[in-house]
């Protein structure tokens, strides 16, 4: 497939699917009959669509009466917030012709922390005529000539506004072979883990933890009945293993042991607990102590 882009974070497409971050606030701008309803229901779950005019129908069953449109933005952008503030990623599906609505969507991206991702979409007018004229609720052929006129200068002034991505359709077919995948937080925290510092680079594996766990990361004590004697990462998985932790990758500054005692043994010394955290890495489980 191949599409047009217009932000210069973008890297070029490829025949492999587009990939998303989940935590993304997605906007679709463009004139009525441009298809960007049409490409929401296409490629994301209903559920994840916040449509103005969805948003209308609820309201009074009509969803082409303008007459309710503050009430109805209201319930869009409650829509919107809500799922941002529980974690889910959102398509947002109004014209946004107007940089006073998009810079809404940049607050609420940025109050929860979320990529900022763009679909623009740029067919002709003739085109959008044409589509608003075949549906049952139209706007109508000056409407779209004046939407339109305001997309022309919305791809203006998109150079200049804060999007991590922005994809441009110039037809349907680009519209209908567009794909995506979801980036893992595992793949997100390794991106992070090469392209950071090393103080970065922890800070964030705490945000992707919580991100994924739900909950506030602190230091894991592993506990284990005999003094642990073993310095290599192996020896130290095969133990941590043997002791039932189910095991992923923690920087070492986030690990503790707690080391109890049976009878006849004794706890590791202070140098021997030393050698053992001297590497950048150790591995830990998923059960943690207070």
């Amino acid at each position: 497939m191949e599409c047009t882009r217009i932000h210069t974070k973008q890297m070029d497409f490829s025949p492999e699917p587009v990939v998303l971050f989940r935590k993304s606030l997605l906007v679709l701008v463009g004139p009525s009959g441009s298809g960007k309803s049409t490409f929401a229901k296409n490629h994301f779950p209903l559920t994840m669509i916040a449509s103005t005019d969805h948003c209308r129908a609820m309201i009074c069953d009509f969803q082409g009466n303008q007459r309710i449109s503050d009430d109805a933005f209201d319930l869009f952008y409650m829509h919107i917030e809500k799922r941002l503030k529980n974690g889910y990623p959102v398509v947002a599906d109004s014209t946004a012709l107007r940089k006073k609505y998009r810079q809404k969507f940049w607050a609420m991206a940025d109050k929860y922390e979320y990529e900022k991702v763009l679909f623009l979409f740029d067919l002709p007018l003739s085109l959008c005529q044409e589509n608003d004229a075949s549906r049952r609720f139209k706007v109508g052929k000056d409407v779209v000539a004046y939407q339109f006129g305001n997309l022309e200068r919305t791809k203006q002034e998109l150079h200049e506004e804060p999007y991590d991505k922005v994809f441009v359709f110039k037809s349907l077919e680009e519209m209908q072979t567009f794909s995506y995948r979801w980036l893992s937080v595992k793949e997100r925290a390794q991106q992070s883990l090469t392209n950071s510092t090393e103080h970065d680079a922890r800070t964030n594996f705490k945000d992707f933890f919580m991100e994924k766990h739900k909950t506030i990361i602190e230091p894991f004590k592993i506990k284990m009945v005999e003094p642990l004697r073993s310095f290599t990462r192996e020896e130290r998985e095969q133990a941590a293993k043997k002791a039932g932790y189910n095991l992923f990758l923690v920087p070492a500054e986030y690990i503790t042991f707690d080391f109890l005692t049976d009878s006849g043994t004794t706890a590791m010394s202070a140098a021997q607990w030393g050698a053992m955290m001297v590497a950048d890495e150790v591995y830990a489980g998923s059960k943690s102590f207070a």
